[in-house]
């Protein structure tokens, strides 16, 4: 994810509705296969730095 949408996570209350949803929802998307793919493999580390992608 770029930096500025990991930035819109943290904007005021009205930049709020001005998030373009279907972007974060797309991202979300990815993130969950991705860590779903890693699990499935049995592999803890590829799911560790997944999850701290999200951080």
């Amino acid at each position: 994810m770029n930096t500025s949408l990991r930035a819109s996570a943290h904007v005021s209350h009205k930049g709020w509705y001005s998030i373009d949803w279907s972007i974060i929802q797309k991202y979300v998307a990815k993130l969950r296969k991705r860590i779903y793919r890693a699990e499935q493999q049995n592999n803890g580390k590829r799911t560790y730095q997944t999850l701290q992608t999200t951080s």
